[in-house]
Formats: structure tokens, sequence, C-alpha cells
């Protein structure tokens, strides 16, 4: 049901928020002042004393618990009651604070009388009546109720944190959960990892050597006859040991080089090559044309031009070494087919 919330503040002796429009007369429950209360009244029974705008039909009434702003102790949301909005004009309102010992009271607190306004309205004041308390039982009820309280809100802050308590550990036991189950998982993992290691050490070992887990490997396994070792065994046992380091290989190369029959085509074209040679001792391998300088003067350079067409080239060996010898210019015709006339020049 939809109301109107007035806020105002018990400062003391003083309300704050009063003079503004109720309603008009002859509403009621439609308008609620919300009254928060200054620490002066803490521990007090709290009634209202109510006048219409006439100043006539007082009413009372006692601020209970019921009557309390959710979650809050000294703020009050107190209805407007019909009587005080019975005619139009300016309706009052005395908010009273007692504290009761043995039924004596011994402590008492008025606020200054406050207004607000009633709109005018037709409402005929015989039709309703409200039924309440005498302002003796009300105070000795409200002081009642203002004891016991705190009680009431430290239950609701009890029963607050064992709700979070017992949520707390729904969650922590969910989390137990949770943990225990990955901790499973791992060493599920674990294991595997571990099986899966050791299973590759078992191939390497086979395509390496022929043995898994310590045993030579059999025909159905895909290792055997098709491992490192296997097919040395067979290159060792066609070779008759490691034979590309064996020390026969070098003799057997040499014997090959140093055979008549060896190397046909390229002694063939050293067979039909001329050679120039041009030093102290007579060359022992021919065809050679030899130009003898023993006890000749020490040149610094010997030109050598050989008949022939230009960029022929001869190989000339001088004193052992063999040079190519590239023809610069044609010399005169030979005197005799076959005879080349050479000019050597220091």
């Amino acid at each position: 049901m939809g109301t109107r919330i007035i806020p105002c503040q018990v400062c003391d002796e003083y309300i704050k928020g009063a003079g503004v429009v109720v309603g008009a007369a002859g509403s009621h429950h439609d308008v609620v002042l919300e009254l928060a209360f200054s620490p002066l009244w803490e521990g007090l029974a709290k009634t209202i004393t109510w006048f219409d705008a006439l100043g006539e039909h007082p009413t009372l009434m006692v601020l209970g618990t019921d009557l309390l702003a959710p979650g809050e102790l000294e703020v009050y949301r107190v209805p407007v009651p019909p009587e005080a909005k019975a005619v139009a004009g300016e309706m009052e309102l005395t908010i009273k604070g007692a504290a009761v010992a043995d039924g004596v009271e011994i402590r008492a607190t008025v606020a200054a009388t406050a207004r607000f306004r009633v709109l005018p309205g037709k409402w005929d004041p015989d039709a309703e009546e409200s039924q309440d308390v005498t302002p003796s039982q009300a105070e000795q009820i409200q002081a009642q109720i203002e004891a016991i309280k705190p009680k009431f809100a430290s239950a609701a802050q009890d029963a607050a944190s064992a709700a979070a308590s017992a949520a707390g550990a729904a969650a922590s036991q969910e989390a137990a959960q949770a943990s225990e189950e990955a901790a499973k998982a791992s060493q599920a993992a674990a294991a595997a990892s571990q099986e899966e290691a050791q299973d590759s050490a078992e191939d390497s070992e086979a395509w390496a050597v022929g043995r898994r887990g310590g045993r030579d490997v059999g025909p159905e396994d895909p290792a055997y006859q098709n491992n490192a070792r296997w097919y040395k065994d067979q290159a060792q046992s066609i070779v008759g040991g490691d034979y590309a380091t064996r020390p026969q290989a070098q003799g057997y190369v040499d014997a090959h080089d140093q055979n008549p029959e060896a190397h046909q085509d390229i002694r063939a074209a050293l067979d039909t090559r001329v050679w120039v040679s041009v030093g102290a001792a007579e060359p022992e391998t021919g065809p050679v044309l030899w130009f003898n300088t023993a006890g000749a003067a020490p040149t610094e350079t010997v030109l050598l031009e050989l008949g022939g067409e230009d960029g022929d080239t001869v190989l000339a060996d001088v004193d052992g070494e063999l040079y190519g010898v590239n023809n610069a210019t044609a010399n005169e015709e030979p005197a005799t087919a076959g005879v080349y006339d050479f000019h050597i020049e220091a």
C-alpha cells in the first residue's frame, strides 16, 4: 500500500521538517512522518499527542518497535491518525519521552509543539473513532519495550551472522571438494605422464639397440631387425669391419692410381699434349720441347714467342713447375714442318 513519507528530525527539543501539508481533512493512513531522534531520546518511552486544527480531540500514540524503520533503532515511521486531520487548518503534535522505574516516571523530555497543514475537505467526524490506551498504560508498555529493544537488534544481528557463517561453511566445503577433485585429476595426470615417459624410454631403447625393457625385441615388434644396431652389424658383416677407417683403404687407392691400366682417359689427354721445358736438367718424360739453360747467365725475364695462332696456350715447365703460356704474337713461319722458332730474351 503506497504512503507518502515526510522526513523529520527530532533534534533534542525541536522538530525539523514541520509545516508541510499532511493531506486533506478526512484523509487518514496515507501520510507517514519519519521521525529520526537525537541521542537525547535514547532509552526513553516515546509517545505523541495529536490535536486537530481546532486544538481539540487529543489522540495519544505510542512509538513501539512495530513503527521502527527497517534496520534502525531510533528512526520511527509514524502514520498521521485520522483525528488529527479531521478539520482543515494547522494540526499540532507534541512528543514526550519518559523514563519509568517501578511504575514511577523518573525523567521526561518534551519536544516543542510542531504544526502541519491540513487542507480543506468534507468529512463527518462522527464516522470514525480511535481506540487507544491511556497515557499511563502507554508509558508503562513503551518503557518495557525500550528495555528489550536492543535485544531484538542483537538477535537480528546474530541471525545475520549465523546465516553468513553457514554460507561461508558451505562455500568452504565446496572449495574443499573442488580441491580434492583437482588433486585426484593431477594424480591421474602424473601417473599417465609417468607411463608415457616409460613407453618413450622403451621405444628409444628398441630403435637404438633392439631391446625393449632389457629384453631383445621379437618379430612382432616394429624395431625387430629395423634398429640402428642391427643395421650396423649388417654393414660390418659385409665389409669385414669399419671399412672407411681401415689402414688398407689408402693402400687400395694408391695401387689403383699406380696401375698403368687405370685412368686411361686422363693418361691419353696428357700423352697428346706437348710441353715446353726450360731448365738446366733434361726432362725425363716426353713429348717435350726442352730449352737447356745450363751455364746461361741468370735473367729476370724470359720471353717465349711461340709460333701458332694468337690466343693458343701451351704448358711451359720451368724448373719443375708447369705454367700456362699464352701465345702473344705469331712468329715467323717455321723453316721445316713441325719446327718452331723460339726467341729467349733477357
